[in-house]
């Protein structure tokens, strides 16, 4: 019966860690992106597979840590919507839903701003 305690204890302890699921980001979203929109310029926003990293009109970088990222497709459209779920440092959440259009230069839109393009950085 120990014997059985001891393999449970243990088979379980192992299955904890094998519970933990990997965030799966879309490579096309890694990378710098910039705009040529006159009101952000110098600002950017960079995608890595754990942070969205913002930089501002005044030159503030701000890091936040990725918690989740969901896509969808429509049939009838032609672009792919991600919505990028963080959180910044005390853990509170934020999404930000992008549009995401594939070609031979990808672009992103933000949802609410449809109008301003996005591109990745050459540099990336």
């Amino acid at each position: 019966m120990k014997m059985f305690i001891a393999v449970f204890i243990i088979l379980t302890m192992l299955g904890g860690y094998g519970c933990k699921k990997e965030k799966i980001i879309a490579d096309e979203l890694l990378g710098v992106w910039e705009t040529t929109e006159p009101k952000y310029e110098g600002c950017y926003f960079e995608i890595t597979k754990d942070e969205i990293i913002f930089k501002d009109i005044e030159g503030d970088v701000n890091f936040f840590k990725i918690t989740k990222i969901e896509a969808e497709q429509k049939p009838d459209e032609e672009f792919i919507t991600y919505i990028i779920k963080y959180a910044d440092l005390e853990g509170l959440p934020f999404e930000l839903p992008v549009l995401y259009f594939a070609g031979e230069e990808s672009t992103i839109r933000f949802k609410n701003q449809t109008s301003i393009v996005w591109v990745k950085s050459e540099a990336d």
